[in-house]
């Protein structure tokens, strides 16, 4: 099969109009992008099997009582509580009079807390270092010692960005959407960022799905943008999920108890929380070796953690005695708890 059928049969694919259009509307509205961040907690469901991933794109607790913890109440107890992490940071920097557009945390591809400013450039240079030094309190008082601090401008899509970069986008949305749709791949949407020279997507289906797809998808939109003259572009690719929606359930919640509390100490070693609800199971990833002399006490310190959360009154009301398991994995992917 010569290249040039090849290229007429791909150009006779019909591309599905309502797709199409909404990866573009998906695109355009994020294309603020800079990832701007959101200030409320979201928990990505993965709903072909019913395991929900805590992302904890903006999920965090906020403020763990200092006196709540010298006497000794279990850690992620007192967590359970509190409110989220990026509440309590926005609202201090607001308390302070700081024009403020959005907290959130991250902990892929390293954990970080980032603080979006609204506001001119003057004003970015004059308050930035002020607004980390802020968070840095907020996480020192809760002992968070595994955080990055980024404070970013926002960049609005209608005020700030010029007419070509708005044509960049347009295109590209369309351009990229296009290819993607052709080749089957399953996506959430597709952002351009021509400030960065960066297409980033979203694929939407299963981890083993987005890893058998992610390299395949970096080659073919290469293809497309170097097809398109922007060659100069990079293509990151990452995975959400296949429905997103906010989930209120006890469950999320202690999920990102758990999550936020683990994850944010460096000595539980914790990388990854993710939980199915029949039957109610908490599995738990750590970057320990299996080999590692220490792996078994770990396992065994996040273990009493959890049950204790488990057990307290807050959880028992919302939960009854609802029964859960709980698998701890090394970084080799053996079981040390």
């Amino acid at each position: 099969m010569n290249n040039e059928f090849f290229k007429n049969e791909i150009d006779k694919i019909k591309i599905p109009e309502d797709k199409l259009n909404k990866a573009l509307e998906n695109g355009i509205r994020k294309g603020k992008r800079k990832r701007n961040t959101i200030a409320k907690k979201i928990v990505y469901v993965l709903g072909a099997a019913a395991i929900f991933f805590s992302l904890f794109v903006g999920s965090a607790f906020i403020y763990s009582p200092i006196g709540a913890i010298a006497s000794k109440i279990p850690y992620l107890s007192a967590l359970f509580k509190e409110d989220s992490l990026e509440e309590i940071i926005l609202q201090k920097l607001v308390d302070k009079g700081y024009k403020v557009d959005g907290v959130g945390t991250s902990y892929k591809p390293f954990k970080q807390v980032e603080v979006t400013v609204v506001g001119s450039s003057q004003y970015y240079n004059s308050v930035h270092q002020q607004i980390k030094t802020v968070v840095n309190d907020i996480l020192q008082s809760k002992g968070y010692d595994s955080y990055s601090i980024k404070v970013v401008r926002f960049k609005n899509l209608d005020n700030n960005l010029t007419e070509k970069e708005k044509e960049i986008i347009l295109f590209l949305n369309k351009e990229v959407s296009n290819g993607l749709i052709k080749s089957g791949y399953n996506f959430n949407s597709v952002d351009v960022a021509p400030w960065e020279k960066t297409v980033y997507i979203d694929v939407e289906g299963s981890k083993d799905y987005y890893n058998d797809v992610k390299p395949k998808i970096e080659k073919d939109i290469k293809k497309v943008l170097a097809k398109n003259n922007y060659s100069n572009y990079e293509v990151k690719v990452s995975r959400i999920s296949l429905q997103i929606k906010k989930v209120d359930s006890a469950e999320s919640k202690v999920v990102n108890v758990i999550g936020e509390g683990l994850m944010s100490k460096e000595k539980y070693k914790v990388k990854s929380i993710t939980y199915k609800e029949k039957p109610l199971t908490f599995i738990i990833d750590t970057t320990i070796q299996s080999s590692d002399k220490d792996s078994k006490a770990l396992g065994n310190d996040i273990e009493n953690e959890v049950e204790q959360l488990m057990k307290s009154k807050d959880v028992v009301t919302r939960l009854g005695d609802k029964s859960f398991k709980l698998v701890i994995y090394s970084a080799d992917h053996k079981k040390i708890n």
